[in-house]
């Protein structure tokens, strides 16, 4: 088996740095070679200010052959496919062969780093679908257990941003009087699919600075990156860091935009109200709780007597609105149920809270099984298995 080493170089250095480590530091990085995804291949060299000559990009869906003394004389390739998480994100596939014996079947390891699980479209992904319909096997997955735990059962990624684009059209984003400022909250790189599907659907510009600008014209295509403008003036939708969608930040970026445009003979402040979205996993849990029902209020906007979806927790404080969205590009639980019916590894080693591992396996191994017998119950498991022996 190849070390720890060889795998985590390639596969976890650049889930880290891509999502975690944003800082100036790396550029002294000088411990070996970075293998990762196009993307991030710019990004790190781009932000991270990693010496080109110690990045290597490699193309997605394509093996390549990894040459490292740590393969300890074995015959290693890696393919790299989506992950469906953050740009740049993939999933590491590694094929490992002993020279010494030809006739053995190769060792076979999926690294996910952060994913988003969804079936229908991980089984579009050519190594993926292979190992759904048994056809290649899985002997090791490294997965993401982010959220390892029954209660982070939150929707799908499309019924989270659908239900984010309701938020905004109750709160009146279409209306001419252009009295609502909206905010929403990202990481420096992730989250963006909810602002973006915001400015396709209705039209806007979206406000950043000039650091997320840079960020995010790496893998913006050229249509979307023309959304983006660093003019406040131009839009009511502006994107901030996430941390800032809490009500003394909102309030603060209300009263400085109406500062900015005081001036001019405008007459009042531009803005009055603002509203905040904090796209997050954590703010939802499929088990009710008092203080989640005290949060999942109807809340009308003036212009629409229209329901917010019951999946968004509202808040509003004054001139303030908060929407949490049960948005994440991590997988849920039940997701990584799905993952493991699917790929059926013969062992899993989490990512997240190593130090749980075993407790997180066997509640997931023990949710697999209750699963087989509900389908078996039902009679859907047979008829799973009988679809997929055909399509083998």
């Amino acid at each position: 088996m190849i070390q720890k080493s060889t795998k985590e170089k390639v596969a976890d250095t650049a889930a880290r740095k891509r999502t975690n480590t944003w800082s100036t530091k790396d550029k002294n990085w000088d411990a070996g070679t970075i293998y990762c995804s196009p993307v991030t291949y710019k990004l790190v060299v781009q932000e991270l200010r990693v010496d080109p000559k110690y990045v290597c990009a490699i193309p997605l869906n394509t093996p390549f052959t990894v040459v490292s003394p740590d393969c300890l004389g074995r015959d290693v390739t890696v393919s790299l496919c989506e992950a469906n998480h953050c740009p740049g994100a993939v999933l590491f596939f590694f094929t490992i062969r002993n020279p010494a014996k030809p006739r053995s079947p190769p060792t076979t390891v999926l690294h996910v780093g952060d994913f988003r699980w969804d079936r229908a479209y991980m089984q579009n992904i050519e190594i993926i679908s292979k190992i759904c319909s048994r056809k290649v096997r899985l002997n090791e997955l490294y997965l993401d257990t982010t959220y390892c735990d029954a209660k982070y059962d939150f929707p799908a990624q499309r019924d989270s941003i659908d239900a984010a684009l309701k938020c905004v059209e109750v709160e009146g984003i279409g209306s001419e009087s252009g009295k609502t400022l909206f905010v929403f909250g990202a990481y420096t790189i992730g989250k963006e699919k909810i602002f973006v599907a915001v400015a396709r659907m209705f039209g806007k510009k979206i406000w950043v600075d000039a650091r997320r600008e840079k960020v995010l014209k790496t893998f913006f295509s050229d249509e979307d990156a023309k959304m983006l403008t660093r003019n406040k003036a131009e839009t009511n939708v502006w994107v901030v860091g996430l941390g800032q969608i809490v009500n003394k930040g909102l309030k603060e970026i209300l009263d400085d935009a109406n500062k900015r445009s005081g001036g001019g003979g405008l007459r009042g402040p531009k803005y009055q109200r603002v509203v905040g979205f904090r796209p997050s996993g954590w703010t939802y849990s499929g088990k009710s709780t008092k203080k989640k029902d005290a949060m999942l209020q109807t809340t009308l906007a003036p212009q629409k007597k229209t329901k917010i979806p019951d999946i968004v927790a509202s808040r509003k404080s004054g001139v303030v609105s908060i929407y949490g969205i049960p948005y994440s590009e991590h997988s849920s639980f039940s997701e990584l149920v799905d993952c493991l019916m699917c790929l059926q590894p013969q062992n899993i080693i989490p990512t997240v809270s190593a130090d749980k591992s075993r407790e997180q396996v066997t509640l997931l191994l023990d949710s697999c099984r209750a699963l087989i017998k509900e389908e078996k119950d039902s009679g859907v498991h047979d008829e799973e298995e009988a679809k997929r022996r055909n399509a083998s």
